[in-house]
């Protein structure tokens, strides 16, 4: 399984530039990561971490996460797979199934 997340720098202080032959240097930056860790201890299931809560870097900026695209690969089915569930950080989860919603 691999993930990738997109962070968003910028503010007021910011020291990160960013160059585009179009717009030319302009302030702030996005940063794409590419998250392929398995957390998990448990050989069934796969746990990926991604950081989420705004925070500031050593370029006096504010980093904020924009986008999760995550890619599951599952040799016996093509069509995707079950159980996504992405938590909020703690310790406290809800770890119930949730009702399916009836179509109005």
């Amino acid at each position: 399984m691999d993930a990738w997340a997109i962070f968003g720098a910028s503010g007021k202080n910011c020291k990160a530039k960013t160059w585009s032959a179009a717009f030319g240097w302009s302030d702030g930056a996005n940063v794409k990561w590419h998250i392929t860790h398995n957390f998990s201890t448990n050989p069934e299931q796969y746990e990926l971490r991604i950081p989420f809560q705004q925070y500031n870097d050593s370029f006096d900026c504010d980093v904020t996460l924009g986008d999760i695209t995550v890619e599951a690969k599952n040799p016996l089915d093509t069509d995707g797979f079950a159980k996504l569930r992405i938590y909020q950080a703690g310790s406290d989860y809800r770890s119930t199934p949730l009702e399916p919603q009836k179509n109005k």
